[in-house]
C-alpha cells in the first residue's frame, strides 16, 4: 500500500533558492515522488487550522510570519506506506539536550533554522523551511484545502484513497472537518 504526505516548501525557502535542494533530499531520503505540486499564497486562517497544536506555541507567531510572506510550494508527495514517519526524521527535531542547550538536527540543521530563546524557552523560529503532513487524515484535509475540483478529480487515479478520503470528508467555511460515513 502506498502513502501521501503534504508538503510545503514555506516562502523563505523560495527567497533563499532552496526549494529544489529540499525537494531533492526529501525525495532521495523517502524514495517518494511527487504527483501534485503548485505555488500558492497561505494566509493566516489557513496556517491557524494548519497547526492548531502551535497557536499556544510561543514561537507561533514568527511561524506564521514566516509562511504568509510570500508564495509557498504546496506538493503531495507518494511513497511507502510510511512516508510521513520519513519525511518526520528528515526534517529533524528542536530538542534540549542534557545541559539544558538547544539543539537541532536533520534538514533543519542543513537548510539554517534560526532560534531565538527568551526567558529560559523557545520565543522565535525562524526558517522553518518546510512542513509536512502527519498522516492519511491530514493529507486529504491538506488536499482539500489546496486543490480545487480539476486537481481532487485527477487524485482518483492518481492517489485514491486521498481521492475517496476527500469525498468523506467537509471542511465547512469555518474550517470545521466533518467526516461522511458511508
Amino acid at each position: 500500500m502506498k502513502g501521501h504526505c503534504g508538503l510545503v516548501i514555506t516562502p523563505d525557502s523560495i527567497r533563499d533558492k532552496l526549494e529544489d535542494f529540499i525537494v531533492y533530499e526529501i525525495l532521495k531520503r523517502t524514495k517518494g515522488k511527487i504527483i501534485w505540486g503548485k505555488y500558492l499564497t497561505i494566509d493566516k486562517k489557513l496556517v491557524d487550522f494548519l497547526y492548531p497544536k502551535k497557536v499556544a506555541k510561543s514561537y507561533y507567531p514568527s511561524m506564521v510570519k514566516n509562511i504568509i510572506l510570500g508564495k509557498s510550494l504546496i506538493l503531495l508527495l507518494e511513497g511507502e506506506k510510511d512516508i510521513s514517519t520519513k519525511i518526520k526524521q528528515a526534517k529533524g527535531r528542536f530538542y534540549i539536550d542534557s545541559n539544558g542547550k538547544l539543539e537541532v538536527d536533520g534538514l533543519r540543521l542543513k537548510y539554517g533554522a534560526r532560534i531565538v530563546r527568551k526567558n529560559n524557552g523557545i520565543s522565535e523560529i525562524y526558517e522553518f523551511r518546510f512542513h509536512a503532513t502527519d498522516n492519511l487524515e491530514e493529507a486529504i484535509t491538506f488536499c482539500i484545502l489546496f486543490m480545487d475540483n480539476n486537481e481532487i478529480n485527477s487524485l482518483q487515479s492518481l492517489a485514491s484513497e486521498i481521492y475517496f478520503g476527500i469525498k468523506r470528508t467537509i471542511i465547512t467555511k469555518h474550517f470545521h472537518v466533518i467526516k461522511i460515513q458511508r
